[in-house]
């Protein structure tokens, strides 16, 4: 016989992760058809295969699942995402306070050269280590999950180019004389910034798909719980799953 499973899948961030999950659980023995919602980030799997099975295949593709069951999963799950939310709110603040002054200030022209200002860009290279590992250390681990499986995902892209900034920029502090003269210059502010955005952006995005959530509970409870209807001549209000059976 059958079953259906609906799981709730963590760690999705792009279309490719929703290749990679559906691939996963396809290549489980007995499922016949898994598919991923990723606004709802939820995989509906139909097949008499374990639901072992399905979450271990999950976990081996580099993401986090578990069984929704009911009404109390449901809620759950909307619990955890409204945390999550909070959270990466408060990674893209901290991202903010250090990326966008940097920025600012090198914009008015503010900033010490890399030779002039060394220990002060040494001090800035700190501070954003600690952007890239609170504020962006999901990407990081995100990226290396998707590696173990030889695949790569959107967190591939930004642990790579936030990380290459950082590196550069380290390199060229500590030792300017390796690069030309022009080419002397730290990137700390864009690895901050493009971390505070990216966080920003998913922190919106789950607040949009919450609100949507909750538009469409409103409108299936605006459904009726009775119809009228005429049975030997006369109207009465019946259940509306009973209309027809007779």
């Amino acid at each position: 016989m059958s079953n259906s499973y609906r799981l709730s899948v963590a760690g999705l961030s792009c279309a490719g992760c929703v290749a990679s999950v559906e691939n996963a659980l396809k290549s489980v023995a007995g499922v016949e058809s898994a598919s991923v919602n990723f606004a709802e980030h939820i995989a509906v799997v139909e097949g008499d295969a374990p639901l072992s099975a399905l979450i271990k295949a999950v976990k081996d593709a580099g993401y986090d699942a578990a069984e929704l069951r009911g009404v109390d999963d449901e809620a759950d799950r909307e619990a955890a995402e409204q945390a999550h939310y909070k959270k990466l709110i408060r990674q893209s603040l901290f991202a903010a306070i250090i990326g966008f002054p940097l920025f600012a200030a090198s914009m008015l022209d503010w900033l010490p050269t890399v030779r002039d200002g060394q220990a002060f860009w040494l001090g800035v290279g700190v501070l954003t280590l600690a952007v890239l590992a609170y504020s962006g250390g999901h990407f990081f681990s995100g990226a290396w999950n998707a590696f173990k499986v030889h695949n790569a995902n959107m967190d591939t892209l930004i642990a790579a180019g936030t990380g290459s900034a950082w590196i550069f920029s380290m390199a060229v502090v500590l030792w300017p004389d390796l690069v030309p003269t022009l080419a002397q210059h730290a990137y700390f502010e864009a690895a901050a910034i493009i971390i505070a955005l990216i966080n920003f952006g998913s922190a919106m995005e789950m607040r949009a798909r919450g609100k949507t959530s909750e538009a469409i509970k409103r409108l299936i409870g605006l459904q009726p719980k009775t119809a009228r209807v005429v049975r030997d001549g006369v109207e009465q209000d019946v259940p509306i799953d009973t209309v027809g059976l007779d």
